[in-house]
């Protein structure tokens, strides 16, 4: 004979155990929704050169310059994507100079001009020395750099991402206002 007890568990495990399941999906669904994205339309790609590749050869003849490389990962999920990559002339122009047509879950790697991002050594002023990405659709933009002592990888973000409100990290920073370039958010003194 049959618990009754028993059986009122048994249905209320049948109907809770599958609203759990459904309900731990859901929130594992929303937390991929969290954060700033990383697909957009419009990029800036920058890079400060190696001053490790400044030095001449050593006595030894190991040349380590010629190893250094620069590159973009772009993928695409949508079907018939047009990708423009674009520089900056001396005055500021923009000049594209590679344009692909990428389709849905489609990739490619491109090697950046370095020469047209190579700011003029040390750095310390403003200069048109960055790749413009663009997109007719989403894209994620990864970059890549390769050699001796400046081997690294970021994940771009899309201009939208960026806001319009940054600050400016410093050593021992007192969080005074001077510490903010547009529109300091209020903080407590």
């Amino acid at each position: 004979m049959k618990n009754p007890r028993f059986s009122a568990l048994t249905g209320l495990k049948s109907f809770f155990l599958p609203l759990v399941v459904l309900c731990f999906l859901l929130s594992m669904a929303n937390a991929q929704q969290q954060g700033i994205p990383s697909d957009g339309k419009d990029f800036y790609i920058g890079y400060i050169f190696p001053s490790f590749n400044i030095n001449p050869p050593s006595s030894a003849g190991r040349n380590v310059a010629g190893f250094f490389n620069v590159l973009v990962l772009i993928t695409s999920y949508e079907p018939n994507n047009i990708v423009k990559l674009s520089y900056f002339d001396a005055g500021g122009k923009e000049v594209t100079s590679v344009s692909k047509l990428l389709g849905a879950k489609q990739a490619f790697i491109q090697t950046l001009d370095k020469s047209a991002m190579l700011m003029t050594y040390p750095g310390d002023k403003a200069e048109f020395k960055a790749c413009h990405i663009t997109a007719k659709k989403p894209v994620n933009v990864q970059y890549f750099s390769t050699g001796a002592n400046s081997g690294g990888r970021y994940l771009a973000l899309p201009t939208n991402a960026l806001g319009k409100s940054y600050v400016i990290a410093r050593y021992n920073d007192n969080l005074t206002n001077d510490a903010y370039l547009n529109d300091p958010p209020e903080h407590p003194g």
